[in-house]
């Protein structure tokens, strides 16, 4: 749905040489120039650009409520770049923006012994203004579109959470409309991390404290994400943009599909009877393949899943739809390790010799990572609660889908370039160092 004035946000692939370095994007509804603003995110060996976040404010549609309006959008270079004022950190956290979110987390979890955890039985929160008011790293930034990231601890009274972690993705085309990605993070490598069972609610305290997202008794598995996303301010929806996929191929992005239409009988069959009635909860799988050991023809295997593949080849809503879901799914698994020392994914480059292998699973003090499967030091310290998956999830390095790759290319969703390093720093983690010659990241077998 669009809304007057409302930005649109997406990620573009382009071909070597296409968007030259020292040029912009001039983005074209038409022959009318729309403002746009670009950031850069990788480049081609020549300087030219290779991958970026793009904005564009759309132009004024009236559009009724449960209606729909559609935009085709041109890109080209352009020697000129949006003009105006970028917001400031200071704009959106000051009394100019009263624009804020409020994370309440209640944990009651049992510890492996049966014991409840030390963080049970009090409230754990944090706040977007807080978040923002701390340690931020900007993601993107110029006179149409700010945003910026926030990881931090909730904490009771003053005491921080010792294994959960909330991220706020804040993107604001005004002080006060936009979207924000809230995440709740159960990833870290300390003897803090494990299962953890606890009720959350998240309200918008903008609207004087309206409750958007709930859950009771949540069993957040260890090594596992999830997120909630909101939009925010007058006249703001959710926009998906659909991507051109020959301009994709011509950027040897992704394999080259043949031009095709899928009958509309299969989109209907994979959205109303496979997808949309599927189990769709949190760490629940929908459709993918839980097991991924599992043998024989399966739809996520390949240079790109089928759904990530119909999606691309069909251009419907609705298989963008199905495609962004799964992808949320990904986060699901128990692949997700932060370095405490760090803050970043808990790196080979930093940990030669560790791995989360286990040599004898169920021997006696055999977890994954381990003393007995790392006895070079760098093994994770033990921890009191338990570590599983989610029922059915199991992760196979031989069979692992390619989930975020192209959800992150197309639409430049900084969540979904966690995904993509997670699971690549899990391929490599899950094999003993000798295997990729440790640091190296080269594989081999005997």
């Amino acid at each position: 749905m669009i809304a007057d004035g409302t930005v649109a946000t997406f990620g573009q692939v382009f071909a070597v040489g296409e968007i030259p370095s020292g040029q912009y994007v001039q983005a074209m509804a038409g022959t009318t120039a729309l403002p746009t603003q670009i950031d850069v995110k990788r480049r081609h060996a020549d300087g030219s650009v290779r991958h970026a976040i793009v904005n564009v404010r759309l132009p004024a549609a009236t559009v009724g409520a449960g209606s729909k309006a559609s935009v085709s959008l041109g890109l080209a270079a352009s020697s000129t770049a949006a003009t105006g004022t970028a917001l400031t950190l200071a704009d959106v956290t000051g009394s100019g923006s009263a624009v804020d979110y409020r994370v309440e987390i209640y944990e009651h979890g049992l510890t492996a012994s049966g014991a409840a955890t030390p963080e049970a039985s009090v409230v754990w929160f944090t706040t977007l203004k807080t978040a923002l008011g701390g340690t931020t790293s900007q993601w993107i930034g110029g006179p149409l579109v700010s945003e910026w990231r926030a990881r931090v601890t909730p904490k009771h009274i003053t005491t921080d959470h010792p294994g959960l972690q909330v991220i706020f993705d804040a993107r604001y085309q005004s002080a006060t409309q936009g979207r924000v990605s809230i995440a709740i993070e159960n990833v870290e490598s300390t003897a803090a991390r494990g299962d953890r069972t606890y009720d959350i609610s998240i309200y918008n305290a903008t609207t004087g404290g309206a409750l958007v997202f709930s859950a009771t008794n949540l069993l957040h598995y260890a090594q596992t994400r999830y997120r909630q996303v909101f939009y925010f301010g007058f006249g703001v929806k959710e926009i998906l943009a659909i991507a051109d996929t020959n301009r994709l191929k011509l950027a040897r992005a992704i394999p080259n599909y043949p031009v095709m239409t899928i009958p509309s009988a299969m989109i209907d069959y994979i959205y109303t009877t496979v997808w949309s009635p599927s189990a769709r909860g949190l760490f629940q799988p929908s459709y993918l393949t839980p097991y991924m050991p599992q043998t024989g023809g399966r739809e996520d295997i390949g240079p790109l899943p089928a759904w990530i593949a119909r999606a691309l080849i069909s251009g419907d809503p609705r298989m963008y739809q199905v495609m962004f879901d799964l992808t949320e799914r990904a986060s699901y698994f128990n692949v997700h390790y932060r370095d405490v020392a760090t803050n970043d994914i808990f790196s080979i480059d930093t940990h030669p010799n560790f791995t989360l292998f286990e040599q004898y699973p169920g021997s006696t003090g055999s977890y994954p990572g381990s003393i007995n499967d790392n006895p070079a030091g760098e093994a994770l310290p033990v921890s009191a609660l338990s570590l599983s998956a989610p029922a059915g999830l199991s992760v196979d390095s031989s069979h692992e889908p390619s989930f975020a790759y192209l959800p992150y290319a197309i639409t430049g969703d900084r969540y979904y370039l966690d995904e993509l390093y997670f699971w690549a720093d899990a391929l490599f983690l899950q094999w003993q160092p000798v295997y990729r010659n440790y640091a190296d990241g080269l594989m081999w077998h005997d």
